[in-house]
C-alpha cells in the first residue's frame, strides 16, 4: 500500500516542483539529491569519491512523453558520462528505461540505451545500471543489469 502511495507521489509534477524550488523541499531532499545540475552531481561525486566510495548517478525523472524529452534525457547522461570520464571519477550512471522513452517508442529507447551503454564502457567503471518498470509494460520487473560493451585497446 505504501509503495503505491510513494509511486503516485513521485509522479506528481506539482510535488516535484515544490521539492525542487522551495527552500524546505531542497533541505529535505539534499540528503538524497546531489543537486539540480550536472556540476552539482559532479561536485557531490567528487566528495563521495574522496571518502573512498563509488557513486551511481541518476538523473531524476520518470516517464517522458515524447521523443524530444527522451533525447534530452539521453543528452544529459552523455554529458555526465563524458565529464565523469574527463575527471576520472569512480562513478556510473543509472538509467530508467521509461526516462529513455520506452513508453513512447521502444525502438528509440533501445537505441538510446545501447548508445549510452557504449559510452559508459569508455568510462573507468565500464557499466551503466539499467532499471525498467512501466505501466504499459507490466510484465517487466524492476532490476539492475550490468550492461557494458567491451572496448578494444587498438
Amino acid at each position: 500500500m505504501f509503495r503505491s502511495i510513494f509511486i503516485a507521489l513521485s509522479e506528481s509534477r506539482m510535488l516535484r516542483n515544490i521539492a525542487e524550488r522551495s527552500r524546505i523541499g531542497r533541505r529535505l531532499s539534499s540528503r538524497f539529491v546531489a543537486g539540480m545540475t550536472v556540476d552539482d552531481a559532479l561536485a557531490a561525486t567528487t566528495a563521495v569519491n574522496n571518502l573512498g566510495m563509488s557513486v551511481s548517478v541518476d538523473n531524476l525523472g520518470e516517464n517522458v512523453t515524447n521523443a524530444a524529452e527522451a533525447q534530452h534525457s539521453a543528452a544529459l547522461y552523455h554529458e555526465m558520462l563524458d565529464r565523469i570520464t574527463e575527471r576520472k571519477l569512480d562513478a556510473n550512471v543509472s538509467l530508467k528505461l521509461t526516462h529513455m522513452g520506452l513508453d513512447v517508442d521502444e525502438k528509440l529507447a533501445r537505441e538510446i540505451v545501447s548508445d549510452l551503454c557504449d559510452s559508459s564502457a569508455k568510462n573507468a567503471s565500464g557499466f551503466a545500471c539499467v532499471k525498467g518498470r512501466t505501466k504499459s509494460h507490466p510484465k517487466s520487473r524492476s532490476g539492475k543489469k550490468r550492461m557494458s560493451t567491451p572496448t578494444s585497446s587498438s
